[in-house]
């Protein structure tokens, strides 16, 4: 019975102490049970012992590995776990995304400003260009081609003229056609009564031409009625001669002068009282004229033409 109870006071503390309760229970157990051979309790001690180690080989295995657990999980969480750079990466990516958007913005903005005051530009270009056109259209549409058909008219009733009385001579006349660079035909008229050869001057001959070619005082006054024309389309429309052009002007003023004495001139000489000409003043007409009006003729065409081909082809009009 001594022995039973010193084997039982050898097992291990791990397992726990037993209560009082416990160890009355056992030794009486152990008092009340029959004798033993000793080599049975020896294997029973044996086996129980092999048993305990058993066990507590399985809880220390279970106690490291659940250390080795623990010790990963803290890595896992160590791991997980945001550092300084990670809390800070999302507010630094959206300050950068912040700015990138802005200068992306400033940027597109300043292209688009650029874009539209190009476009502006053009517009503004396209505008002036357009309404230049119109009024270059509008001189030689309102100004200049009239004004060069009644000229060209007036040039051809004067080379009749000139033809008529050629045709037929009166003694102590002679009409001669001598070359002229400045004339519109390349020639100009002139009279030659034997001691004296002047050029033709239609204000000058007047009376002549009514006394010695009554036939021919119809022509005169056609070309007189031209002339009014003329005058009549300088005042309405003097401000469409082309800026540039001074000297035209200045023939104008002398065409205007010419054509105020012509016209008085041939009033006085058709009139029924057959009063006497005299002349207090008098002027011719201006010569190189005609030419200057052809000039800005032809370039206002050119300008014209090159624009209208310039549209065709934006337009993709050109073949």
């Amino acid at each position: 019975m001594l022995t039973i109870g010193a084997a039982a006071s050898q097992r291990p503390v791990s397992l726990g102490a037993p209560s009082g309760s416990s160890a009355i229970a056992a030794r009486a157990t152990a008092s009340s049970s029959p004798p033993v051979a000793k080599p049975v309790l020896d294997e029973e001690r044996s086996e129980a012992s092999t048993r305990l180690t058993q066990v507590l080989e399985r809880q220390r295995e279970q106690m490291h590995a659940m250390e080795r657990q623990y010790d990963q999980t803290q890595k896992q969480i160590a791991t997980l776990r945001p550092s300084i750079w990670d809390k800070s990466l999302p507010a630094i990516f959206g300050v950068l995304g912040a700015v990138i958007a802005s200068c992306g913005a400033y940027l597109l903005q300043r292209q688009r400003l650029a874009f539209d005051q190009r476009e502006a530009r053009r517009t503004a270009g396209t505008t002036v260009l357009a309404e230049i056109k119109n009024f270059r259209s509008r001189q030689l549409n309102e100004f200049y081609a009239p004004l060069e058909a009644l000229l060209r008219q007036v040039v051809v009733l004067r080379d009749e003229l000139y033809e008529r009385m050629r045709a037929n001579p009166i003694a102590g006349v002679n009409f001669k056609s001598k070359q002229d660079p400045a004339a519109t035909t390349g020639y100009s008229l002139w009279v030659d009564r034997g001691s004296t050869e002047v050029p033709f001057r239609l204000i000058d001959e007047m009376q002549f031409l009514h006394h010695h070619y009554p036939q021919l005082m119809p022509n005169v006054a056609e070309m007189v009625r031209i002339n009014s024309l003329i005058v009549k389309l300088l005042h309405k429309s003097i401000g469409l001669v082309l800026h540039e052009s001074v000297e035209l002007s200045q023939k104008f003023g002398i065409f205007l002068a010419h054509q105020s004495v012509l016209e008085e001139v041939f009033k006085t000489v058709s009139s029924a009282s057959g009063a006497p000409l005299n002349l207090g003043y008098s002027t011719t007409y201006p010569r190189g004229l005609d030419a200057l009006v052809q000039r800005d003729c032809d370039k206002l065409r050119s300008e014209l033409g090159q624009w209208e081909s310039t549209v065709l082809e934006w337009m993709g009009g050109v073949e």
